[in-house]
């Protein structure tokens, strides 16, 4: 409750400063993108999101401890923007369903790696301990889930490693047969049907695993950068 109270005192200041959110449509853009911060932030012990699977676990933590709020940037509004847009008119045309979420449990296990000497015990699970992992899917028709990107550009080289790690995730979590990732951007558009499903196994490795950063990029849009140990230039 305090973190929530926090959060809300927060939205009324940037309401009042520098006419950031004098307008009542970036006012509701603002909250589309606070909601989903507020869920992160609020979680109950032993849960997690598929994005926590695919970012930087010191960042987490952070969030835990400051409990900061990040402040919507324009790309992210922009994203909002393109997200309703498409998922509506999906649902109009179609009647695919739209920012649907789901929930699995996963008991915690012992893990091993294999080592030149057999295998080695990197993992000794806690007794009775269970992680919820949440997660949304942008669309769903059936057995086909749908993930929207948005980009400014999108790229010549294949679909990235987080994007594709992120659709097999949910894959497991919707039990999908396939992910359809959609990227858009102002000068171009590319499907990426992802079929591969990530496994349980998978899943508790990522909750397990202590990765800082998870991807060389991440700490260019970090808001807790400057105060972390494990900054990189990348």
């Amino acid at each position: 409750m305090e973190k929530k109270r926090a959060i809300d005192e927060m939205i009324k200041t940037w309401e009042l400063e520098d006419n950031v959110v004098v307008d009542p449509i970036l006012a509701l853009l603002h909250e589309q993108v606070i909601e989903h911060e507020r869920k992160m932030l609020e979680r109950g012990e032993n849960v997690v999101w598929v994005t926590d699977l695919l970012r930087c676990s010191q960042k987490r933590i952070f969030e835990e401890k400051l409990g900061l709020v990040q402040m919507p940037t324009f790309e992210m509004l922009h994203g909002v923007i393109v997200h309703e847009g498409l998922e509506i008119l999906c649902f109009t045309k179609f009647g695919w369903a739209k920012e649907v979420e789901f929930e699995k449990e996963v008991e915690d296990r012992d893990l091993y790696e294999q080592t030149e000497l057999g295998e080695k015990l990197v993992h000794e699970a806690v007794e009775g301990r269970v992680w919820k992992v949440h997660g949304r899917v942008d669309m769903c028709d059936g057995k086909r889930i749908y993930e929207i990107k948005t980009l400014s550009v999108i790229p010549s080289a294949e679909v990235s490693e987080h994007y594709r790690r992120q659709c097999e995730f949910l894959n497991w979590l919707a039990d999908a047969d396939e992910c359809m990732l959609i990227e858009l951007s102002h000068t171009g558009y590319r499907k990426t049907i992802i079929r591969e499903k990530a496994t349980e196994e998978d899943v508790l490795r990522a909750i397990i695993e202590f990765k800082a950063p998870r991807w060389a990029w991440e700490c260019r849009y970090c808001q807790y950068s400057r105060w972390c140990q494990y900054k990189v230039a990348g």
